[in-house]
């Protein structure tokens, strides 16, 4: 029980700080009433977080277990980056 939910913390680490920030930047600049530049400033921070999580996320690959490894360095041997799920 405890390990899933510190997996489950690790792996959407990003998410949850960005949902923390967020949700903290709103409650302060809400706090004296809804203005278009208080609208502005959190669609500005929302989607900087979204673009920088796209951008930085790590992609899919076929080289995550060491058998895939083996067969593409067999076949045209390279320095290979290890890859992990985290």
């Amino acid at each position: 029980m405890i390990s899933t939910l510190i997996q489950y913390i690790h792996y959407n680490s990003y998410i949850i700080s960005c949902v923390i920030i967020f949700a903290t930047v709103t409650y302060i600049s809400i706090k004296n009433g809804i203005t278009y530049k208080n609208i502005t400033i959190l669609v500005i921070i929302a989607s900087s977080f979204f673009f920088s999580w796209y951008f930085l996320k790590p992609k899919p690959t076929h080289l995550t277990t060491t058998n895939n490894i083996e067969l593409s360095n067999k076949i045209n041997p390279t320095l290979i980056q290890f890859q992990s799920e985290y």
